[in-house]
């Protein structure tokens, strides 16, 4: 058993009131596995003289106040598996545990997200409906935009706004959606005043601009000392700047003015051998100030021209705003944001907030760095202020998800207020080398701005590291790849880069392979984009390896295939014959080498019928079946058609534009080649979060790529907004808030590329290797914020050098093969494969799962099945069909039947059961005296529920007895007890059962199974027996029926519930007066 040692006890034993900075591999989660463990012993100390049941009882309502939140469904799943296993272990220890380990369910332990959602569903927020669904951000940005054309609808527009509006409408809609993504934006719109848009003061925008610059006042500067350079233009230029400032320093109109004239003169560069630090962090400072005052035109036109027109579209836009967020809660479906936002709404009222902390008095905080301001709010109402409650964990250094709101000001802010900070020290993960690396590699960064030229004061406290175990193994490796380019064939730029850094990259790879085999390397990528080349090389080496890689949907082959699919049932041009849309889906099959039905015709004509039958999504999903495919990408593409279905109402020419609109979005997917487990991986650093490897290697560090594309024309806040002084002016102004927010948004993004690169660096356990490219005399780098440049800042004595050379004329022919980018299905199948044994027929059914009960309505009628599973209609959907009908008083044994069976059930499990009424009674003594002469000879099995495939589909359901022989002398027999009258489908049922038991393995092929309905009040027994193919064929004729829903059994209709319904839209059927005259 595991030890901690004296930070990790002090972290553990203790009731609240911590933030604990645990660093990279500092044992993190066995502390927070340990702590609930401390908590749970804790409570058994005081409370072990009480008896079993209150006991238990004291303690699951002791658990259930405990909240343990983390950042992800996956974190949270590995702590609660954790916590199961530590409380196991004792369990054999101690009765007392053994309760403890029963009642574990009562702890929370969800994402904060999940936690949320369990708030709103509980019904403490009244405000809100507690049945939740969360929809995709297609169907969410949908629904904003049909609520943006909704407000729009009733304004009457001028010429130049509604030019302005629908010119942008993509860009307005996005920012809406990002606004209602973020519960702090959305709270900071909500507040904005409706007459007009908050204003900055000159004086306040340049003071905060300056110093998100680190241009602020540079102080005092002794130009005399360096008197020798007088008369040297960049000596003259500086004190000429240096003095203006110190006369005029910039705060008002006037002196931005003053100082826009001094700076359109040329900075000429320091030129001099000699030391003039002071000077030259002057003339740095002197640079940054021009490249600000580009922005002189746009700062002028807001403080000085006519913002009439700025004030109102600012008004436009919050008036958008306000009808949003006024109807958003009545259309269907939430999103993530939106579960944090209504639980803070709530909150912020004293009674629910009151009603909410009665039941959930202690928090524990995983992963703190990244909590957003909106979440750390919603934890301080839960606490009530009282930090007494609350214990969080994280560590600033791993804060990477700023793009999803977090703030490490958060976790700083809570530092302050709670009353004890606890620090983890010691690295368990990596080697002494790679921790000593770390510690003097990012002290070094952290102190560097953002293009790591100057000091700056390190964000937070950079705390070293401790190596526990100190041995000489691992390390950290550079390889310096020189590239010679003596045939220059042009400049090489990213592309090139990232081609030399692939090849680089696969040696070292191999080189840990053959000295470490089996050990797991894993290729740390900032973004994806420059690990497709490495992917090609792999590719051709045929090496085994799993990579995360980012897919556009409009590449998708499941996808691709429906739009096919879609564009041959639209297309009415008899010209175009199914035959040219049948080669379109095999070009797709051959690249996937998938087999080809020879009737694929046929198949595309089934899909076109089924179409109007069973919608769109499920008609793709039974084509998709027929062909022998399996999809465990599912989640992906099929979601993704299924929100393109709902938002546009099963439009199908609306679906088809939709699929062509926003052909950017992709979506994260593992790609494996080879068999087998994968001991070399690719993936983002964001994903590997919590992961950790024997081998990291550093990629894309060379090339740093981001967003490109015009900015939008609305920014995040409220006053960050483009506007014009006048509808025909060409380009946009920027306003104050908008400028600051862009300065902040770049900051960040600097400041967590830093955090990404440590993240990367930790997860290292014996070496950690990058490439750093020189080609000729000039090191290689795109983008002052690549990671290489950043690795250059460090000594080379922390880590080994290797050298690896070759030829620029390798690189640009790699570069020409590599040129043609096609879709990566053509690399592999993306998911799919083609089922084993599959014979392809589309005569197979469509849907994937349904209970033994619901199938067997396919016997009574088809088209009562597509109404009841597939429309899912249910009774109360078909009153309006019943109004002028008497209710019909037809006995039915549905309930008693339930109680026979429980009683049975009950009887066979205990013996005697008192207190049945006579008819009931009468019942329960058949089945017991029919079943008494099994009971020795075998075991029976009551009412326990079975899932089996059946032709490819999940199937379950609960038979109501199994009797399983010991000897055999007997069948194996399904047995159902019935009190009503007889029907087909009970045979139906009772085969699916019997296939079932083949299947489960319960007994040989080659025997025969009994089929056996009791029908307890006539006190009979019907018996069938059947072998295995019988059954094959019995059920299989059934299941065809799948294929033509719209067939009617007419002698089910006087009994059927959906035939006041049906029977107008069923051709050719009798009167329904003459099937029927009684009702």
């Amino acid at each position: 058993m595991r030890t901690p040692n004296a930070e990790q006890k002090k972290a553990i034993e203790h009731s609240g009131g911590v933030i604990l900075k645990a660093g990279a591999g500092s044992g993190k989660t066995f502390v927070l596995v340990e702590h609930v463990v401390h908590l749970i012993n804790d409570f058994i100390g005081k409370n072990k003289d009480k008896n079993k049941e209150e006991f238990s009882r004291v303690l699951a309502s002791f658990l259930s106040k405990i909240v343990l939140m983390t950042f992800t469904k996956k974190a949270a799943g590995e702590l609660e598996t954790r916590i199961r296993v530590k409380v196991n272990s004792l369990a054999g220890e101690n009765k007392l545990w053994e309760l403890a380990r029963d009642q574990l369910g009562h702890l929370n332990i969800s994402t904060i997200h999940g936690f949320c959602h369990k708030l709103l569903t509980q019904g403490y927020i009244t405000s809100l409906s507690p049945d939740i669904e969360i929809i995709s951000d297609i169907e969410y940005k949908s629904k904003i935009e049909e609520l943006i054309d909704d407000g729009l609808a009733s304004k009457q527009l001028s010429e130049e706004f509604d030019d302005l509006i629908y010119g942008h409408k993509r860009e307005i809609i996005s920012s809406f959606f990002y606004i209602f993504q973020s519960p702090e934006l959305r709270k900071l719109w909500a507040a904005s005043p409706n007459d007009g848009p908050p204003s900055i003061p000159l004086h306040d925008f340049l003071k905060t601009m300056m110093g998100l610059l680190n241009i602020a006042d540079s102080g005092a500067i002794d130009f005399d000392s360096y008197k020798q350079f007088a008369g040297k233009k960049w000596y003259d230029n500086l004190k000429s700047f240096y003095e203006l400032e110190k006369s005029s320093p910039l705060k008002d109109l006037e002196s931005l003015k003053k100082i826009a004239v001094e700076l359109k003169k040329r900075a000429a560069p320091i030129k001099t051998k000699e030391d003039v630090g002071p000077l030259k962090d002057y003339y740095i400072r002197l640079k940054k100030f021009k490249e600000f005052f580009k922005l002189q035109e746009t700062i002028l036109a807001y403080y000085e021209g006519d913002k009439s027109f700025f004030d109102k579209w600012y008004l436009l836009l919050k008036e958008l705003f306000d009808h949003i967020e006024l109807k958003i809660p009545f259309f269907h479906g939430l999103n993530y944001s939106d579960l944090e936002y209504y639980t803070l709404k709530g909150l912020e009222i004293p009674e629910i907030a009151k009603k909410i902390r009665n039941n959930y008095t202690y928090f524990i905080v995983d992963e703190f760095q990244d909590t957003s301001p909106g979440q750390f709010e919603i934890i301080n109402h839960l606490i009530n202020n009282d930090f007494n409650n609350l214990f969080c964990v994280g560590d600033l250094k791993q804060a990477i998800y700023g793009f999803r709101g977090g703030e490490i000001a958060v976790f700083k802010k809570c530092e302050k207020l709670m009353p004890k900070t606890l620090t983890l020290s010691n690295n368990y993960r990596s080697q002494e080398k790679i921790i000593n690396f770390c510690n003097d590699f990012f002290k070094l960064i952290f102190s560097l701005d953002a293009k790591l030229e100057n000091r700056v004061s390190p964000p937070f406290e950079i705390e070293p590291q401790v190596c526990p175990d100190p041995q000489d193994l691992g390390g950290v490796i550079r390889t310096l790849v020189k590239v010679d380019d003596t045939n220059k064939m042009g400049k090489p730029g990213k592309s090139e880069f990232e081609i030399i850094e692939a090849v680089s990259i696969l040696k070292r790879v191999e080189e840990i392979q053959k000295d470490h085999p089996g050990e797991e390397i894993c290729i740390l990528y900032r973004m994806l984009a420059p690990s497709r080349y490495l992917i090609s090389f792999l590719l051709e080496d045929k090496k085994v390896f799993l990579a995360q890689v980012k897919i556009p949907y409009n590449e998708d082959p499941v996808l691709g295939i429906f739009k096919v699919l879609l564009e041959c049932h639209l297309n009415n041009d008899e010209k175009v014959t199914l035959a040219y849309y049948e080669v379109l889906v095999e070009g797709y099959l051959k690249h996937l080498n998938f087999p080809i039905p020879g009737n694929l015709v046929e198949f595309l004509k089934v899909f076109n019928s089924d179409l109007q039958i069973i919608g769109t999504l499920e008609a793709f999903r039974k084509f998709f079946f027929s062909l022998g495919i399996s999809n465990s990408n599912h989640t992906h593409n099929m979601g993704h058609l299924s929100s393109l279905i709902n938002i546009n109402a099963e439009d199908l020419e609306l679906i088809w534009i939709q699929m062509g609109i926003d052909r950017s979005a992709t979506y994260s997917f593992e790609f494996q080649l080879g068999r087998g487990g994968a001991n070399l991986k690719i993936m983002t650093v964001h994903s590997s979060k919590g992961l950790e490897f024997d081998h990291v290697i550093l990629g894309g560090i060379h090339t740093l790529r981001k967003g490109g594309g015009a900015r939008p024309i609305m920014g995040k806040g409220p006053t960050a907004l483009m506007w014009k002084e006048e509808s025909k002016q060409g380009k946009f102004y920027y306003s104050p808030g908008y400028l600051l927010e862009k300065e902040i948004e770049s900051l960040k993004e600097s400041s967590e590329s830093k955090r990404l690169l440590y993240v990367a660096c930790t997860r290292a356990k014996n070496s950690l290797s990058w490439m750093d490219i020189v080609i000729g005399d000039e090191p290689a780098f795109s983008g002052a914020e690549s990671w290489i440049q950043a690795l250059r800042q460090i000594e080379s004595e922390i880590f080994t050098t290797n050298t690896l050379c070759m030829d620029i004329t390798d690189v640009y022919k790699h570069g020409e093969m590599l040129q043609t980018k096609t879709p990566f299905f053509h690399q592999g199948a993306q998911g799919m494969a083609s089922k084993v044994g599959h014979t392809i027929d589309h005569k197979l059914g469509t849907i994937s799962e349904l209970s033994v009960t619901r199938l067997a309505t396919l016997l009574d009628c088809p088209r009562k099945f597509y109404l009841q599973n597939i429309c899912r209609l249910e009774d109360g959907d078909l009153d309006r069909f019943y109004e002028d009908e008497e209710e019909v008083d037809i006995k039915s044994s549905s309930k008693r039947g339930t109680r026979i069976h429980a009683i049975i059930s009950t009887m066979l499990e205990l013996g005697e059961i008192k207190n049945i009424n006579s008819e009931d009674q009468a019942a329960v003594d058949f089945a017991k005296d029919s079943l008494a002469p099994l009971k020795n000879k075998a075991e029976l099995i009551s009412e326990k529920q079975i899932k089996f495939p059946l032709f490819g589909f999940m199937c379950s359901g609960i038979p109501d007895l199994m009797v399983i022989p010991k000897s055999s002398d007997i069948n194996f027999k399904i047995i159902d007890f019935k009190t009503g009258k007889s029907s087909d489908s009970y045979w139906f049922q009772l085969s699916c059962y019997a296939y079932a038991a083949y299947y489960l393995n319960l007994f040989d092929k080659t025997r025969e199974i009994d089929l056996e309905l009791y029908y307890l009040d006539e006190q009979k027994i019907l018996t069938k027996t059947l072998d295995y193919e019988q059954l094959k064929t019995s059920l299989f004729s059934t299941w065809e029926k799948l294929n033509n829903l719209s067939q009617v059994n007419v002698d089910h209709c006087p009994t059927c519930r959906f035939r006041n319904m049906c029977y107008p839209s069923t051709p050719g059927r009798p009167s329904y007066d003459k099937i029927n005259p009684e009702i």
